[in-house]
């Protein structure tokens, strides 16, 4: 469940979509703070890592090793973070 709520965007950068919006950074906020957790990594590194948490589904992530797990986790948190802050502020853009 928290896999594919990471995965998935709540929709597009919309008033009427507002408070899913809001909700779903409220929610990956509730994780943690991602942006210390990776703030010595390299930005390229943290897309590379999402990228392959995006590609994968929870089976296949129990075959990598625990440390490898949560670190492709957690730059997957970190990713959903980033594009949920940037459609709230396209929002406010508009």
């Amino acid at each position: 469940m928290i896999l594919n709520t990471l995965k998935h965007n709540p929709g597009r950068a919309t008033w009427s979509n507002f408070k899913r919006l809001k909700g779903h950074l409220a929610w990956v906020d509730g994780l943690g703070e991602s942006g210390k957790w990776l703030e010595s990594v390299a930005s390229r590194k943290v897309a590379d890592f999402a990228g392959e948490a995006e590609a994968q589904d929870a089976a296949t992530l129990k075959d990598y090793t625990a440390r490898r797990r949560v670190a492709l986790i957690a730059c997957l948190a970190a990713k959903a973070r980033t594009r949920a802050r940037d459609d709230l502020t396209t929002m406010f853009c508009r």
